[in-house]
């Protein structure tokens, strides 16, 4: 289990929904991010039948890289509809975020994949120059819930997330600020890494300021080397 928000086990309650862990850990435009891969970590939790919290982490990036756009794909055949998800959010747990855009239209977003393929879900982040930045450290969430009544899906899991086009990803971010001016957009192509139910959650903004930032930069360290060694 890699992602840094596993290591607040004991702080954290548990709740019996699963948890889903993207890695974007692939280069496949641009550059290469100047941190170690994955770069960035998209973490999904069951809330309820029909919710699911969607957390942003960057989790090594260089201090002048930034996050300006991250896609997602959902079922289809489930959610084809704009009136089929709301979003609401965000909660921005560390940093100072400015988020720009959270919307969500089938294959309407497109340009991230190999072959320009579209996505359903994205999130748009502050790019002008100043604080705002979705920088190294920082993470953000969102809650998603599908719609009810008739013909709308009713319910929302993590696994409505497990859908990428050919060649693909079923996550995928733009990250600008590399160097020489270059920008980078990476991806998750495999399936997550799944916690078991009544593992720990993301936790929420009042436990994050409990942590302090010393102590989440000490974690975020413990994280990486943990992760170097591991690789």
């Amino acid at each position: 289990m890699k992602p840094l928000i596993l290591l607040f086990a004991g702080a954290l309650s548990a709740h019996a929904a699963t948890q889903a862990i993207f890695d974007l850990d692939f280069s496949y435009t641009g550059g290469v991010p100047g941190g170690t891969a994955p770069w960035l970590q998209a973490v999904l939790d069951q809330v309820s039948v029909n919710e699911v919290k969607v957390t942003l982490i960057a989790a090594d990036l260089v201090p002048r890289e930034f996050v300006t756009s991250w896609a997602f794909n959902l079922d289809p055949v489930r959610f084809d509809q704009v009136a089929d998800l709301t979003i609401s959010g965000p909660t921005v747990l560390v940093g100072t975020i400015n988020v720009t855009g959270a919307l969500f239209n089938a294959d309407a977003f497109g340009g991230w994949g190999n072959g320009g393929e579209k996505h359903d879900l994205e999130f748009s982040f502050q790019n002008s120059a100043g604080t705002g930045r979705f920088t190294d450290g920082e993470i953000v969430s969102f809650l998603l819930t599908a719609a009810s009544g008739v013909g709308r899906p009713g319910t929302l899991s993590i696994e409505d997330f497990y859908f990428g086009p050919p060649d693909g990803y079923y996550t995928a971010a733009h990250i600008q600020g590399l160097a020489n001016g270059d920008s980078a957009k990476v991806g998750a192509d495999d399936l997550p890494d799944e916690g078991p139910p009544g593992g720990p959650e993301v936790p929420e903004a009042s436990t994050w300021a409990a942590v302090g930032a010393s102590t989440l930069g000490l974690l975020m360290t413990w994280h990486r080397k943990r992760r170097s060694l591991a690789a």
